[in-house]
């Protein structure tokens, strides 16, 4: 059996990347961008510290922690209002779904309330009235640090190999800051009719926008985290500023690199353009697994008026959703193109579709491009092997 494990292992080593150099191609003219609004808040009533985390302000934003441990690590959450209106003539099915694989990282995020764990103290609160982002920092471990890398985690939060990535980054001499995709990612709001005639296209645009302020919300409270990072780790942003994106987490990063300018390099891997397009295809079996729960509430609810649409019905939504979206990677990256970008995926990808793929490519002004002859998954572990190569890469200097 453990010669059998060794098989991918082996593979991975005899993997042949194929390295695409950039293009150095005329940029078209960026149309302007618009943010929806965003409300950041504090839940410190005047709390005991000694019981109960902090708020610090921070750049329009608040930081709740317990504050860093005596290594430099923390755990912290940027909180948000759900402000949105809801349009009317639709009920939103408030729907939840957390990774259940082997590989999924131990999660903040809970089924009613989220969590803060800090010296055997756990404090909670309720997820629903509000957005949240969690945060954790990761010290170098070499007497001299090289920058910061910010990485934006996968759908599997902060995975058991991101977790092994993130330490061989810290070996390599580099501070890194891991964002979670904010929880209104894992919790949906899934469109219902109020009345059997209702148009559409509203329910569609209510999709749209509850994705678009997802992209938005990692952006805002990445500029937070940032900003508290200057407050109480100015040296971490000394040096060079990577920004990482993978896969889930790879959506939302042209939206943070703009509202956070200032990073040296971006790398994009298993990267796509847009994800509600990626689920309406079942990327990682998402889109079954919501018409699954949908199934289950329309019989739960079997007597009621609310029109619940058919499956059909909500593969035309997201369809129609995704073209509405305007924060999503395809539609912001001709806006970062002018940055280093270093893209990554494999040939044999089958979560994040092909054509997404290179269309993100393309929209990046076909920057350096590494690709692998390998599935979604395997690029991750290809990557753990790659780090002393990606950390040359990043510490390179760019053509003037």
């Amino acid at each position: 059996m453990r010669h059998l494990l060794l098989i991918p292992l082996l593979s991975l080593c005899s993997c042949a990347v194929k390295i695409d150099p950039p293009r150095p191609l005329k940029l078209p003219p960026q149309s302007r961008i618009s943010w929806p609004s965003w409300d950041p808040v504090t839940l410190n009533r005047k709390r005991p510290p000694d019981l109960y985390p902090s708020d610090t302000p921070a750049n329009g934003g608040y930081v709740t922690s317990f504050g860093p441990a005596p290594d430099g690590s923390e755990e912290f959450f940027v909180i948000s209002k759900r402000s949105e209106k809801m349009p009317a003539g639709i009920t939103p099915l408030n729907m939840q779904f957390f990774p259940t694989s082997r590989l999924a990282g131990r999660s903040p995020y809970g089924r009613d309330f989220n969590s803060l764990d800090r010296d055997e103290k756990v404090w909670f609160f309720n997820a629903f009235p509000y957005r949240s982002t969690f945060f954790e920092t990761f010290p170098a471990a070499t007497p001299e640090a090289k920058g910061l890398i910010h990485y934006q985690t996968s759908i599997m939060m902060l995975s058991k190999v991101e977790r092994h990535l993130i330490g061989r980054f810290q070996n390599h001499g580099w501070h890194v800051l891991v964002g979670l995709p904010s929880d209104s990612f894992y919790r949906s709001r899934l469109p219902a009719y109020q009345a059997r005639e209702e148009a559409p296209g509203v329910a569609a645009q209510f999709l749209a926008g509850q994705m678009d302020r997802h992209y938005a919300e990692q952006a805002y409270a990445t500029r937070v985290a940032l900003s508290y990072l200057e407050k109480t780790r100015p040296e971490w942003l000394a040096g060079k500023r990577v920004l990482i994106g993978t896969s889930a987490g790879s959506f939302a990063t042209p939206a943070v690199a703009l509202q956070t300018p200032g990073w040296d390099s971006i790398v994009l891997v298993s990267a796509g353009t847009n994800l509600l397009d990626a689920y309406e295809r079942d990327a990682a079996d998402v889109f079954k697994g919501a018409m699954d729960w949908v199934e289950w509430v329309r019989q739960q609810r079997r007597e009621d008026p609310l029109h619940i649409p058919t499956e059909k019905e909500y593969r035309n939504l997201f369809k129609a959703a995704s073209k509405r979206t305007t924060l999503h990677a395809g539609k912001l990256a001709p806006s970062i193109a002018d940055q280093r970008i270093l893209l990554l995926h494999g040939t044999i990808d089958q979560i994040i579709p092909k054509d997404q793929s290179a269309d993100l490519y393309r929209a990046l002004n076909y920057p350096e491009r590494w690709t692998y002859p390998l599935g979604h998954h395997l690029v991750a572990l290809q990557l753990l092997k790659d780090v002393p190569k990606l950390d040359a890469w990043l510490m390179k200097k760019s053509p003037p």
